[in-house]
Order: C-alpha cells, then structure tokens, then sequence
C-alpha cells in the first residue's frame, strides 16, 4: 500500500470512529442513519484498504442493534443474521469474535423475542 491509500485508510477509520462518539446523544432513527454510514465505510475499509472482517462484523451488528431499538425487526435481523455469519468464518483465528458471537446471539435473541411474527416472512 501506497502512502496516499495508507491515510485514505486511517481518515476513513477516524470517520468510523468519530461517528461512533456521535451515537450517544442520537434518536434511534438518527442513530439508524450514522449505522449506515459507518457500514458504508467498514466495507470500503475492508474491499479497497484490506482491513480486517471485525469491522463488518462490528459495523453489521451495530446497524442490527439501530434497528431492533427503532422496531424495525426484519432490517434488524437481517443485518445481525449477517453479523452472525461473516463473525463464524473468524471464531477459529481471531479471539475477540468468540466474546463478540455471544453478544450478536444476545440481540437476535431480543430480535425474536420483541418482534416475534414480524420476523416469520422473511
């Protein structure tokens, strides 16, 4: 990697990570705005800079927890089903996924259990 691409990279995760910092004071729906934001880059941090799945992963799980705390089920589990499945293909290499698997499950587990019928059609 080039220099320019190297601080391409590290703007792109200081965005993700004041995006972050921005989450706290949001409604839901806001919140649900920054989430997408943040996936938006977490997929050209890992497509065009290589950087490490855990990203999508987060990124995946935090847009799943936007959406279950806005209602909106299905969106919800959609992205933590797809949270769960790129966080499978790491458990076996990197360790901080094994933590972060439980918590993915903890959501879909509220998913299910607050949006109940909503989520049969899927």
């Amino acid at each position: 990697a080039n220099e320019g691409e190297d601080k391409i990279s590290a703007e792109l995760e200081d965005k993700f990570n004041m995006l972050e910092e921005y989450v706290a004071s949001q409604s839901p729906e806001d919140v649900i705005q920054i989430r997408i934001q943040q996936l938006g880059i977490a997929k050209v941090l890992i497509n065009v800079h290589k950087r490490s799945m855990v990203i999508l992963v987060k990124a995946s799980t935090n847009i799943g927890e936007a959406y279950l705390n806005a209602k909106y089920y299905p969106q919800a589990f959609e992205h933590l089903t797809n949270a769960l499945k790129i966080n499978s293909t790491l458990l076996a290499t990197i360790e901080e996924t094994k933590q972060y698997h439980a918590h993915i499950l903890t959501l879909l587990g509220r998913c299910y259990m607050e949006g109940g019928l909503s989520l049969i059609h899927i």
